[in-house]
């Protein structure tokens, strides 16, 4: 009969044996250690000064003093001495330094392999699909001193690789390349029925889904804008696509919110009159859903670059046009049409009786500078004055009102002027003086009044 146990060589209790319980104490003793072991430390070196009963160490390959010529053995303190055990490989012991377990293996003890588990629960259960299970407030993936990426790879193109969001175990949105290898958003009222929100094409990048603009004329609250088809609506503007239908007003009850590329009007006082102007337009709606649009000419000719405003007087009727005013049409010929301005807001304008400049009010400023008078010498009480002067305006004021004048002499003895006589093309008058003047005297005039009756 063996004396000892195969694997931890506990002792048997021989035949005829005289104080048996040594032998059964010693077993006993050799249980009590290794069960549920618990070292103090591994690789321990140095042996403690005054260890505790029943305390185990996991020595390293070098230790000295009383462990010394015990490399690799588990050295336990037993009633005053030291015992020392032989690990085997596959036993587990956890170290309280290190608070942590490790495993004996043929090269010494080492953490549990963690590669290849068949799943993994952190507070939470695993299962045959879900081989990683977390329940937790939150999850953290940090980097180790740069960059950190979360890698989801599948096998195939036909095949899911997404974040799916739940709610009560039920998916409610996910993201991610499904299906195929674009890259798509999706979301579902109830997890069964899901809607593709957003497609992003990996070939080229464009998106496309159900949040976005089905055609250049859906205007479907909420969804996104898009670039033009065909040059019209969506805000296109700037498309390169073809020219779209020729006339805005073919537009009729299709006139929507948006950029259209491509616009011509024959309607009267339009972005095209007469011969129709291509150009573009932003189509607004108003409160009383009545659209308005503004509109400019594509066109190189200076004379031809006019802005519009139009609206409509009913939702599907022609297109009223107002031409607005900017840098390209602030000075020209200025008109009236029923009271209303028709043409530039100033018109300037010069000829050999002085400048004239008219407004868009109906308000008009005349003036001449070079003007003369020769001798002031005629007396006339205690005055004296010149010959009579006539300032035939360079443009003719409203006939209905006479202007008012104003006339000075660039002389230092004169005093004023007179005026004889004054109408709505010209004016006739004398300079006063207190001395006689000989010689010719300049004389500055101006004259402002009404060219239109705004009335």
């Amino acid at each position: 009969m063996t004396q000892s146990s195969a694997r931890l060589e506990l002792p048997y209790i021989q035949p005829a044996q005289a104080q048996k319980h040594i032998t059964h104490n010693e077993a006993v003793q050799r249980l009590d250690l290794l069960v549920q072991l618990v070292v103090e430390a591994f690789d321990a070196a140095t042996p403690p000064a005054t260890p505790e009963e029943g305390r185990i160490w996991a020595l390293g390959p070098a230790p000295t003093g009383d462990w010394a010529g015990q490399a690799d053995r588990l050295a336990a303190w037993v009633q005053g001495g030291w015992v020392f055990i032989a690990p085997q490989p596959g036993w587990r012991a956890w170290g309280r330094a290190e608070a942590a377990l490790r495993i004996r293996t043929e090269a010494g003890w080492a953490p549990p392999e963690l590669d290849n588990l068949t799943g993994l629960g952190i507070n939470a259960a695993h299962d045959a699909t879900n081989r990683l299970a977390v329940s937790a407030p939150a999850s953290l993936l940090s980097h180790e001193g740069a960059d950190h990426r979360l890698k989801i790879n599948k096998a195939a193109p036909a095949d899911t690789a997404s974040l799916l969001f739940q709610t009560g175990f039920s998916g409610r949105a996910e993201m991610g390349t499904a299906g195929d290898d674009d890259w798509s958003i999706k979301v579902s009222p109830d997890g069964a029925g899901w809607i593709t929100a957003l497609k992003i094409a990996t070939a080229s990048g464009l998106v496309s889904g159900d949040a976005v603009m089905a055609d250049g004329v859906d205007d479907t609250p909420g969804r996104l804008l898009r670039l033009a088809e065909n040059g019209k609506g969506a805000f296109g503007l700037g498309s390169t696509a073809a020219d779209g239908p020729p006339l805005i007003e073919d537009f009729a009850a299709e006139l929507v919110p948006g950029f259209y590329r491509y616009i011509e009007s024959t309607t009267t006082d339009a972005p095209g009159t007469g011969a129709p102007y291509a150009g573009y337009a932003v189509v607004l709606r108003t409160n009383s859903a009545h659209p308005g649009a503004f509109a400019w000419r594509r066109t190189m000719n200076p004379a031809n670059l006019k802005v519009f405003f139009g609206t409509r007087a009913s939702a599907t009727g022609a297109m009223l046009w107002n031409e607005l005013w900017h840098q390209g049409n602030l000075l020209g010929a200025v008109s009236q049409s029923g009271g209303m301005p028709t043409g530039a807001v100033l018109q300037p304008g010069s000829n050999s009786n002085g400048r004239f400049e008219r407004r868009a009010s109906g308000w008009m400023d005349c003036t001449r500078t070079d003007l003369s008078v020769t001798d002031v010498a005629t007396a006339a009480g205690n005055v004296f004055r010149s010959t009579d002067v006539t300032w035939t305006y360079p443009s003719a004021f409203l006939g209905t009102e006479t202007p008012a004048v104003t006339i000075a002499a660039d002389h230092p003895d004169a005093i004023g002027f007179s005026i004889v006589a004054i109408s709505d093309t010209a004016v006739t008058f004398r300079i006063i003086a207190h001395s006689a003047i000989a010689g010719s005297v300049n004389i500055r005039a101006a004259a402002s009044g009404r060219w239109s009756d705004l009335s």
